[in-house]
């Protein structure tokens, strides 16, 4: 739910019960920064989104305490460029609770017989839409429950079409996790 927080609209959790609302719940929101290498080069079907410290990987950090269980509630995709680029559609959020095999920006997803152990879950994020300065990916009711092995978490971003990408175009994923 968008809850307004001084001018700022935000992602709230609230537990309701048949008598109204029984508490906040215990929300838990971060944000990753992902700033795109300073080039043109095509993406394809299935490649990584990486950023320009060389990595497609991106560590969630603090989601919650090592061994209990939390749900990610949105993941929400925020591209600061002023119009979708021509052939982007959706994009899969693969999730793993350790840092999986390396990838680099515009790596082909393959993931290593090392990783099935790491691997959480993937889903798809919806298609970007026009907001005028920026595009949005809005994903709520994500609700993907995740048995913490660390305090961490962690994700790539696959494409689905192939595109062009805007050179150094930052993008802002904002997740949202509960602990249950």
């Amino acid at each position: 739910m968008l809850v307004k927080v001084g001018n700022n609209l935000v992602d709230a959790v609230v537990i309701m019960n048949d008598s109204g609302i029984v508490n906040g719940g215990s929300g838990n929101g971060h944000t990753n920064t992902i700033t795109r290498p300073s080039n043109t080069t095509a993406y394809t079907v299935g490649d990584v989104i990486g950023d320009t410290n060389g990595s497609a990987i991106f560590e969630i950090t603090n989601v919650g305490v090592a061994g209990t269980v939390v749900r990610l509630l949105t993941a929400n995709l925020i591209l600061a460029v002023a119009s979708l680029p021509a052939g982007m559609t959706t994009l899969q959020m693969w999730l793993f609770n350790a840092s999986p095999t390396a990838h680099a920006d515009n790596d082909a997803l393959a993931l290593a017989a090392g990783d099935t152990t790491k691997y959480i879950d993937d889903f798809t994020l919806a298609t970007p839409v026009d907001k005028g300065p920026f595009l949005a990916s809005i994903n709520r009711g994500v609700d993907i429950d995740i048995q913490l092995v660390s305090t961490s978490l962690y994700f790539m971003l696959q494409t689905a079409a192939g595109f062009t990408p805007s050179s150094a175009a930052v993008k802002y994923m904002y997740t949202d996790f509960i602990a249950l």
